[in-house]
């Protein structure tokens, strides 16, 4: 379900990569593989935190695949900036 807040819409958008990314691997995997602790990746998959640009990276890096939503994921930047 989409939200109608753009921002709160990348944060959705976010986990939802982040959990396709994952896929069937556990949390400790995920954290082996991307330098980033078991805690923070918990707290990011339950909305309780959002990843430092630190954290994205090497989630991204570690994962090998791109988290962070843009326009092909359907998020209006323009509203966000506004």
């Amino acid at each position: 379900m989409r939200s109608g807040d753009p921002v709160a819409e990348v944060a959705r958008q976010f986990v939802l990569n982040l959990r396709s990314a994952i896929d069937s691997r556990s949390i400790r995997e995920v954290a082996r593989v991307t330098g980033v602790d078991r805690a923070t990746i918990a707290a990011v998959l339950n909305g309780l935190s959002w990843p430092d640009i630190v954290t994205l990276a090497k989630l991204e890096f570690g994962l090998g695949v791109p988290l962070w939503p843009g326009h092909a994921d359907g998020v209006d930047e323009e509203r966000i900036e506004g």
